[in-house]
């Protein structure tokens, strides 16, 4: 459980609201699980994810710390991609990770990953070299790396954090500025150097990249869109494979204004090798793009006032907000967006609905109602508009509300409900037998119940049930449910066991409902159940010494309404999946 406590610690120091919503002042193990877990639910980072590095970046180390890191995941049934010979590659996963660190002077890295499926062993690779505090540079980075500026309009990592029970965190972002990237994410960094100067109030970062990606091309070689799954099993996928490059440069300059905020700039401009269209031409078509940007944070007494400013493609765009914090008790924040259509950035994460291509206004409220009672609502209105004339858009609603409560020492429960809206134009018969276009409301409906409950120090056991309704202007209603139930032994930094069965059924895969699960550390898992069956995992953790942490996952997945799980090269020969996940962690 020690890394779970890791990761809310940092993320308290990074973001204060989150510690004063805390129910309890001396924070228990069975809340920081929960509170981890929502956490890493609204993240939505990749597979394997760079968060865990730069939770560690923020540890003091002293001499010389060398981490190694294997990792193997094989499934047990074969899919039909490796029966017809369409995947080239051995179905096994492989991933090989060295970190060296110096002290907090100098750190670096070397990465290689094959996905299943891939021929090669070291299909992917990543890598870094940094330094810290050389002369008057504060950070140089060399090889791959990522930019975070302003509020994500133009810089950003590829994931962030989206919308739920922390209302505060993804719409008030915090830039970290240049940060080294190693992970097996095969999009979303920089590949070149980058280096950050601190001149007294001012710091500058500056940054050079040239980075390959995989594309796919019209017959006129045009780049008609971005592949970022990072899978090359087949042919196809092998012959887009690094067919791409960018060349870009830029910087960010940022002044603090004592404690009363800070003034950013920024500057970037990318280079391609092909023409990129985005949305066949009409959005962009050109061999190159330049961003400008303008952000701020001002401290007025309880208040805050935030925002960026961003220019391209001759379009300004933008997103502005306020939060007050009369107590440590309650918080509220508010906030207004503006991406027109025409504004885009390919290596920016934008807060949003869909960080692109519309307006909208969000407002969220976090109060610690008593010391056992602790409440989250947000409220979203955005509007998408169409592409071809904003005369005509789709509306839409986002609501959240969670109520979390202690009503014993030992036991937290917490109830969710969420309700999203959006219209929806559809094509129907009328009455004399035409085809003729309507327009309706589609609503999604999440109710979550969820129980923690420590039997013992060792001992806890979680309870949760989860429906999810959909309700179609254009189409027959749906539904899906979830229940598990969750057996978690930690015997302090030896050994941990996590047993979980989970009953699903959905109409669909829409009304499906993501879980999130415990896995070997620096894996993220977030399966979407669907269809009507039964899952189960057990999750071993051993750590003999502080040398050495042995990390196993097996999972099982059943679906009782079909013959096959899965569809073209991946179906699989039953309705069973079985995997199996191993990982080795070695620190000298």
């Amino acid at each position: 459980m020690r890394i779970f406590t890791i990761i809310l610690l940092i993320i308290i120091l990074e973001n204060p609201l989150i510690g004063q919503q805390e129910l309890v002042e001396n924070n228990d193990s069975l809340e920081t699980d929960i509170r981890t877990e929502e956490i890493i639910e609204q993240i939505t980072p990749d597979e394997d994810s760079p968060v865990y590095d730069f939770i560690e970046d923020g540890k003091r180390i002293s001499g010389i710390n060398i981490q190694i890191r294997n990792r193997f995941f094989q499934p047990l049934q074969r899919q039909a991609g490796y029966i017809d010979k369409s995947y080239l590659g051995l179905p096994q996963k492989i991933y090989h990770r060295l970190k060296i660190q110096s002290g907090d002077k100098i750190s670096g890295g070397i990465l290689t990953e094959k996905d299943a499926g891939e021929v090669h062993y070291a299909d992917f690779v990543s890598y870094n070299i940094a330094f810290k505090n050389v002369g008057p540079l504060s950070k140089i980075i060399l090889g791959d790396y990522i930019v975070e500026s302003g509020l994500g309009l133009v810089l950003w990592r590829s994931y962030g954090m989206m919308k739920g029970s922390d209302v505060e965190s993804p719409v008030m972002k915090r830039a970290e500025g240049i940060r080294p990237y190693l992970s097996s994410g095969e999009s979303g960094y920089f590949r070149g150097s980058a280096i950050e100067f601190v001149l007294g109030d001012f710091k500058l970062i500056v940054f050079l990249s040239s980075v390959n990606k995989s594309v796919s091309y019209d017959t006129l070689n045009n780049v008609t869109s971005i592949y970022s799954a990072g899978l090359f099993r087949t042919e196809n996928e092998i012959s887009k494979k690094n067919n791409f490059n960018e060349k870009s440069f830029g910087s960010h300059l940022k002044y603090y204004i004592g404690d009363n905020g800070t003034i950013g700039f920024t500057f970037f401009r990318s280079f391609f090798s092909n023409p990129l269209l985005i949305d066949g031409g009409k959005k962009f078509n050109a061999r190159s793009v330049s961003f400008f940007s303008t952000d701020y944070l001002l401290n007025i007494s309880m208040a805050k006032l935030f925002g960026e400013f961003a220019y391209s493609n001759s379009v300004l765009s933008g997103i502005n907000g306020i939060s007050i914090s009369p107590a440590k008790s309650f918080s509220i924040i508010a906030a207004y967006r503006n991406y027109p259509y025409k504004y885009f950035s390919l290596n920016g994460n934008p807060f949003g609905e869909k960080g692109a291509d519309e307006n909208g206004f969000y407002i969220g409220v976090a109060a610690k109602i008593s010391s056992g009672v602790r409440v989250s609502v947000y409220r979203d209105l955005f509007r998408f508009n169409d592409s071809n004339s904003s005369r005509f858009g789709l509306n839409g609603s986002d609501l959240l509300c969670q109520t979390e409560f202690i009503p014993v020492k030992s036991t937290l429960i917490s109830f969710r409900y969420r309700q999203k809206k959006t219209d929806e134009s559809y094509e129907k018969i009328d009455g004399g037998g035409f085809l003729r276009s309507a327009a309706g409301v589609a609503k999604r409906e999440q109710y979550r119940l969820n129980a923690d409950h420590s039997l013992s120090e060792l001992v806890k056991i979680r309870g949760r049930v989860e429906l999810n309704i959909l309700h179609y202007a254009s189409a027959k209603n749906e539904k899906g449910i979830m229940f598990y139930g969750d057996i978690i032994y930690s015997a302090a930094n030896s050994i941990a066991i996590n047993l979980r069965t989970i009953y699903f059924r959905s109409d669909s895969f829409e009304s499906g409902i993501y879980e999130y699960e415990r896995d070997i550390e620096g894996v993220f898992s977030l399966p979407v159940l669907y269809g009507k069956g039964l899952r189960w995992y057990l999750f071993l953790k051993y750590q003999p010494s502080d040398l050495i942490v042995l990390s196993v996952k097996y999972s099982n997945h059943i679906r009782d309404d079909i013959k096959r799980i899965g569809s073209g090269n991946d179906q699989l020969p039953s309705n069973t999946d079985e995997r199996v996940g191993v990982q080795i962690d070695l620190k000298f």
